[in-house]
């Protein structure tokens, strides 16, 4: 058996190599499979996050309105809509861009 070892030792040398090498791109791939998940879910959450600011700031025109202070309500009502124009824009079309539906602005 040592004779066997000593005479072969280059050839299970590369062989282990081949293996190392082998599940060392097993890992980089399923290492950019997640990255990729990760990537989604991010740009998940940040249409999640602008959608929960919206929602505060709505709440905020609804009080305005139950106040009847007009103006200001009208000031809010003109900063939510283009707030929802510029920022969510952007979010929206992304998000639908990863899960392959086609947006036109």
């Amino acid at each position: 058996m040592r004779e066997f070892f000593l005479e072969n030792w280059g050839n299970l040398a590369s062989v282990v190599g081949l293996l190392v090498s082998l599940g060392a791109l097993f890992f980089a791939h399923s290492a950019a499979e997640t990255a990729k998940l990760v990537r989604r879910e991010m740009q998940r959450y940040n249409l999640h996050e602008h959608l929960a600011v919206l929602v505060a700031r709505f709440q905020e025109f609804l009080l305005l309105m139950r106040l009847a202070k007009w103006e200001l309500a009208q000031m809010r009502a003109n900063d939510l809509a283009l707030e929802l124009i510029i920022k969510t824009q952007g979010e929206i079309s992304q998000e639908l861009e990863t899960t392959g539906v086609k947006y036109e602005r």
